[in-house]
């Protein structure tokens, strides 16, 4: 697709097959550029074990100023593989666009996200305001999912996208969602989205501290040159969550946003790996614990341990197996917090 080019508004019913292997492009099975506009899709699918790979717009690269529709992946399959590119499955440059995508998961064996692009996002590109909605009853599996890109640079923008984690219908062991709110690293001049990102829930007992289901990261898992991050909020489910604000490595002059960390009754055993505290040197932001849900007005309210120096950890107990461990520069202090 290109020049002035558009997109119709399109419904896809792939029915309930088994074992299939399918493919659907939305608008464009190559690259869309110039002013090309993708039209407002709709994928729908049901049935086991089947394959699924959807791009919201095009196959290829968008360009230009080309723009992504606003396009809806329903999955109610379970049992296979399916992958959702929001709007391009390849690369998005010049001042390319994203639309507002949303993929309501299924519970596939595996499940990928990739909100804008599956390859890099670069130039001037931007994001759109994406929504990942795991399933609210896995059985199995792992979510994958990328709010904007695998790699973003350039002056590359991400969008304000929402990623809820799967949930596990009962109680199991091992990692179920891997949440990033951006892509998988960021550089140049890139800049982060104000993401939220939410944890799954199990309905079984904790598992033990330092096991994870759900890791949530902000921004990107490796940050660097000038890239900044979001002002993004992670939000604790009942599993155990490994929230990392930013990314969990920042190198040169990448910056992290400020990040709100939110708790709520029955979180199990999670951690803050980067807990900024707005101090001079630090490449962290200005970070925050929410605890106005659990009831806590004060600081003398709360259950913190002592201040490793060597770790720079400490641990706040909110009741018997609810934790978190926070890794911060200095000990924690009333102005951390968000308190009722």
């Amino acid at each position: 697709m290109l020049d002035h080019s558009r997109g119709g508004d399109d419904a896809f019913d792939l029915g309930s097959n088994h074992d299939a292997r399918t493919t659907c492009y939305g608008d464009a099975g190559g690259n869309m550029s110039g002013h090309a506009i993708g039209g407002n899709d709709m994928f729908t699918m049901a049935g086991p074990q089947n394959n699924y790979v959807i791009y919201g717009d095009a196959g290829g690269d968008m360009s230009d100023h080309a723009c992504g529709g606003n396009d809806v992946f329903k999955d109610n399959a379970a049992g296979g593989d399916a992958t959702f590119y929001g709007d391009a499955g390849g690369n998005m440059s010049g001042h390319a666009r994203g639309g507002k995508d949303t993929f309501q998961a299924g519970d596939e064996s595996s499940t990928v996200f990739y909100g804008d692009a599956g390859g890099n996002m670069g130039d001037h590109a931007i994001g759109g305001d994406d929504k990942f909605i795991g399933s609210a009853s896995a059985a199995y599996g792992t979510s994958l999912a990328y709010g904007d890109a695998r790699t973003m640079f350039g002056n590359a923008q991400g969008g304000d996208d929402l990623l809820v984690g799967a949930s596990y219908f009962t109680h199991f062991t091992d990692l179920l969602n891997m949440l990033i709110g951006d892509a998988q690293t960021m550089s140049g001049n890139a800049r982060g989205g104000d993401d939220k990102l939410v944890g799954g829930n199990d309905p079984g007992p904790s598992h033990l501290a330092g096991t994870y289901e759900s890791v949530l990261i902000g921004d990107a898992q490796t940050m660097s040159g000038g890239a900044r991050g979001g002002n993004d909020t992670l939000i604790s489910g009942t599993g155990n969550d490994d929230m990392w604000g930013d990314a969990q490595v920042m190198l040169g002059n990448a910056r992290g946003g400020d990040d709100t960390f939110t708790f709520y009754a029955n979180n199990g055993h999670d951690k803050i790996e980067d807990f900024g505290q707005g101090l001079k040197g630090s490449n962290w932001g200005t970070d925050h614990i929410d605890v106005s849900a659990l009831g806590v007005c004060n600081f003398c309210q709360l259950d913190i341990s002592a201040f490793n120096p060597s770790t720079h950890e400490s641990t706040i107990t909110f009741g018997s197996g609810n934790d978190v461990v926070v890794h911060s520069l200095i000990a924690l202090r009333p102005q951390d917090f968000i308190f009722s």
